[in-house]
């Protein structure tokens, strides 16, 4: 057993964990994991959602999955996974998660592993995190020292980060879905920590965007059509998106040592972490109402009365399927909903 791991690291400066002094090996994650390993080991983590949702290639790598055995039941983001690395081939080796996201992720392992990719699993055990991590470190080849520097320097971009997300709530001056764009972003530093880092801090407030309007609550896994979504609430309906609550989870917004803000991650664990985060959030931003995202044939569309009938707030579900568009009904859904909310206030 590695020892060090329980004890907060000291803050290691410049570029002891995370050099950019030559090019780095791209990993695929299925989504979040400890990206430290992966940074510490000299390699660029990318989320395979986010090259899936933001390529003009959407629809052509779901088909790749079907034609490959994907039933027309699958959800979008599972065979977007798949069918970029099938057509695209960006990655030779895809960090999984078993446990904690994704009840069909095995299944997509297996896909990946006859089309000859590298399969390494991760757990979000709580009580065996830790466990996990070292896993992790065993197979990138990396020490806790290592580890904990790549920690420093990436919490150095976390925290800014978490100061655009106070500009959107508490200032009103960063939009909606800038907030989104850079939180889910976070899962893998852009895909090339460089450039994200400097976007990051490019990122200045603006002027308040829609003052009075109604505050809006995102929770559930991210959208697949982001940019209609957050272009349609923040503009023809004049409400302001102030939490987005997955994608700020990607974030990790807690200040402390690198395994416990792991374990305070809320997505893998449960829907009671989930629940005490977003009622904590609805008091503190303040919100009106909330619009809880769904993907078609996902298992988490089971969780969504508890959801509704703990938040304390109105919400309005909404479903995506395989479009990347906000259709007519969603836009009328949405308005009607933002309404009804400003009717509340009266």
């Amino acid at each position: 057993m590695r020892t060090g791991e329980d004890a907060c690291p000291t803050p290691v400066s410049g570029t002891a964990g995370v050099s950019p002094a030559r090019p780095r090996e791209l990993v695929g994650l299925t989504t979040l994991v400890p990206i430290e390993v992966l940074f510490a080991a000299g390699k660029q983590p990318v989320d395979l959602n986010n090259v899936f949702v933001s390529s003009d290639r959407f629809a052509q790598f779901m088909h790749a999955a079907e034609r490959d055995g994907f039933p027309d039941t699958s959800c979008a983001w599972l065979k977007g996974i798949y069918g970029v690395v099938a057509l695209d081939r960006p990655v030779e080796t895809v960090v999984a998660v078993t446990f904690g996201d994704c009840s069909d992720t095995h299944a997509l392992m297996e896909h990946l592993k006859t089309i000859g990719i590298r399969v390494v699993p991760f757990a979000y055990l709580r009580d065996k995190l830790q466990e996990e991590i070292e896993k992790l470190m065993d197979v990138f080849g990396v020490s806790w020292e290592a580890v904990h520097a790549a920690h420093a320097e990436l919490q150095e971009v976390r925290r800014r980060v978490w100061q655009i997300d106070e500009w959107t709530w508490r200032d009103g001056t960063v939009s909606g879905l800038d907030n989104h764009i850079f939180q889910v972003e976070a899962s893998d530093m852009g895909g090339d920590l460089e450039a994200y880092r400097e976007r990051v801090f490019a990122l200045t407030p603006g002027e308040p965007i829609n003052p009075q309007g109604v505050r809006l609550g995102i929770l559930g896994v991210p959208p697949v059509f982001p940019a209609d979504l957050y272009h349609f609430l923040e503009g023809p309906c004049g409400a302001k998106v102030v939490f987005n609550e997955v994608q700020r989870q990607f974030s990790l917004p807690l200040d402390c040592e690198m395994v416990e803000q792991y374990r305070r991650f809320t997505y893998p664990y449960g829907i009671d972490c989930r629940l005490a985060d977003i009622r904590h959030e609805v008091e503190r931003r303040r919100i009106d109402g909330l619009i809880h995202y769904t993907q078609a044939f996902c298992f988490r569309e089971m969780l969504d009365p508890l959801i509704r009938r703990a938040v304390g707030v109105p919400v309005l579900t909404l479903t995506g399927a395989q479009s990347r568009t906000l259709g007519a009904g969603l836009q009328t859904r949405l308005e009607a909903f933002v309404d009804m909310l400003t009717m509340r206030r009266v």
